[in-house]
């Protein structure tokens, strides 16, 4: 059971509930009510005073507090393109004018103590010139007696997410070894401003200034030379890590992880100079034995695989982010077995493949896929995990499944809430071939699958008898529901290199089993390859055009469109699968059809 809370504890949780929403102005410029509350009542006035300065971001709200003649604003340089809501509070920081006296450290100390988490505002810099302004203070000897670094002692959360590399010196004003969660980035220019320090000593210390380290987003450091081995020696250094999120890292600290019992969730960048197996020979007993959680970004699943088999993981959830066109069937068949082989600890309930735009993965010289099919086969190995609710994978290779077959996969994963299947690339049929899921298919996946919310597959929705089974569907599979029960949840599909010709009735289709949906992405023209022909551009043209109609068809039924007959229908105009090159516009940039 729990402990009962005393009354000092109840007010900080009810207090801390009344300032939510408020940490885009904080401190005492936050939640007008604990304002209030912190001036007029004297029973309030601490508690009050702990929720609005529980969070603050920047310091800003610090040197504010201090006399007018101590501070002004500043510009902060912030893009005009990115100060949006909350943002445009930040278009002036706050910076001192003169050093820091005795009375300001009074005021100061009143409020710092307080801080629990310290944040940044998207590119708002940090501390424009406080920080210098702080120690040289204390050089002067203008501090308290009892007024001792760091500025808030008491902090456990960290968000400076654009560190420059001159402020690094002046990290030990903010560090405090009660920390537990930081989120750390170092950016080599902020504007046009050309940035000059060496971040790989602050990250060889970084173990140094937070030993209590549980939770650790650190990102961007490749970019500097030599710091991938400085920040792995920090790495190495705390031993009480739950979640770490970082890029690449040396063999000695992936060992050091391996051996965590705390650990439990990792995203790093996997490359062929990590040495895997050199890590392994290092780790005594069961690496990552309590890792359910794994995010890799790679450039070859080959080195996935390996991992997976060589630490023997058996995680619940696992990503992997790969450069376009670095995929093959084959590759995804490696790591579906390794996984479905080694998981025995735990059940896997999530497996996403899917690009990424990431520049910090070395260049492979050559990529050479070894097979570029996917079918029901490469998938049968994770039947064992019923309660798989994620299944998302796209990969540069074909995919044949016929209605059977995707039931089949229905019927083995009842949990699925995301399945998403090449919709991107499309499962490149052949020549002039169909692929064969019909209507009927896509039924039985909603029924099967109740908890779907995103979908993404390839139909053939020329095909409109296709919603009674076809004769080579087996008897067990042809008794669900036509149409299931309405879908809710589903707002957005994916339909790859879907063909339709009557767009109207596609809609209506459409529209009886997923009546809140509202976009449809098809034939991406980011998915066509150098050898694609003049007639499958042309293709990709005439069936946008059609199902552009489809996406009106569906605007107008979500409307109270196309019911009865009488004078009160709404007609929505039929495509005939021409449009003007100008049109292109309104695709979006992901050909979307919706209704915006």
């Amino acid at each position: 059971m729990h402990r009962v809370l005393n009354i000092a504890e109840i007010l900080q949780n009810i207090f801390s509930c009344l300032n939510d929403g408020y940490t885009a102005q904080t401190g005492l410029k936050g939640n007008p009510t604990l304002y209030s509350l912190a001036r007029t009542c004297r029973v309030f006035k601490d508690p009050a005073l702990d929720a609005l300065w529980e969070h603050i971001v920047t310091l800003d709200p610090v040197v504010k507090c201090l006399g007018k003649d101590a501070w002004q604003l500043v510009s902060s340089h912030v893009p005009e393109s990115v100060l949006h809501d909350e943002s445009s509070l930040y278009k002036a920081s706050a910076t001192l004018t003169r050093p820091l006296l005795l009375k300001d450290w009074a005021i100061i100390r009143k409020y710092t103590p307080r801080v629990r988490k310290l944040s940044q505002a998207p590119m708002v810099p940090f501390c424009p010139g406080v920080l210098e302004a702080i120690l040289a203070s204390g050089i002067s000897g203008y501090f308290p007696h009892d007024m001792k670094l760091p500025l808030f002692p008491n902090i456990k959360s960290l968000d400076w997410s654009q560190v420059l590399p001159k402020d690094l010196h002046c990290w030990f004003v903010l560090y405090s070894p009660l920390v537990e969660d930081v989120k750390i980035g170092v950016v080599e220019t902020v504007d046009a401003y050309q940035l000059l320090g060496d971040p790989k000593a602050f990250l060889r210390g970084i173990a140094i200034l937070f030993p209590r380290l549980k939770s650790a987003l650190i990102f961007n450091y490749w970019r500097f030379p030599g710091c991938t081995e400085n920040f792995s020696q920090a790495v190495s250094g705390w031993k009480y890590l739950r979640s770490l999120h970082c890029e690449e890292l040396t063999a000695d600290a992936i060992a050091h992880l391996a051996s965590l019992p705390t650990l439990t969730s990792l995203t790093f960048a996997l490359t062929h100079r990590t040495g895997v197996d050199t890590a392994r020979s290092r780790v005594a007993g069961q690496p990552f034995a309590n890792l359910t959680s794994v995010s890799v970004v790679l450039n070859d699943l080959d080195l996935f695989a390996q991992f997976v088999s060589l630490m023997s993981l058996s995680p619940t959830e696992v990503e992997l982010f790969m450069p376009a066109n670095n995929t093959c069937s084959s590759r995804i068949e490696d790591v579906i077995r390794a996984l479905a082989k080694h998981g025995t600890r735990r059940h896997l309930e999530k497996l996403r493949i899917v690009q990424t735009d990431y520049d910090g993965l070395p260049r492979l010289g050559t990529f050479t896929p070894r097979a570029q099919l996917l079918t029901i086969d490469s998938f049968r190995p994770l039947f064992k995990f019923k309660h798989l609710h994620t299944l998302h994978i796209d990969g540069f290779c074909a995919v044949q499944l016929t209605d059977t077959t995707l039931i089949e996969l229905a019927l083995a994963f009842p949990h699925l809430a995301d399945f998403h299947l090449n919709a991107n690339y499309g499962w490149q049929w052949p020549g002039d071939e169909k692929p064969p899921c019909t209507f009927y298919a896509l039924y039985a996946l909603l029924h099967l699958c109740p908890r779907l919310h995103t979908l993404g597959l390839e139909l053939n929705a020329e095909n409109l008898a296709g919603t009674a089974p076809s004769a080579d569907v087996p008897e067990a599979y042809r008794r669900f529901p036509v149409p299931p029960p309405p879908n809710t949840a589903i707002t957005h599909l994916a339909l790859g290199e879907s063909m339709a010709e009557d767009a109207r009735a596609v809609a209506e289709l459409l529209h009886a089993v997923m009546p809140n949906l509202e976009s449809i992405c098809v034939w991406d023209p980011e998915s066509t390859t150098p050898d694609d022909d003049m007639m499958h551009l042309a293709i990709c043209r005439w069936q946008t055009g059609i199902w552009r109609a489809v996406g009106e068809n569906l605007n107008v039924l979500r409307r109270g469109g196309f019911r009865g007959s009488g004078s009160g229908e709404t007609e929505a105009p039929e495509s005939d699968g021409e449009f003007e090159e100008d049109e292109d516009d309104d695709i979006g940039d992901e050909n979307e059809v919706s209704d915006e």
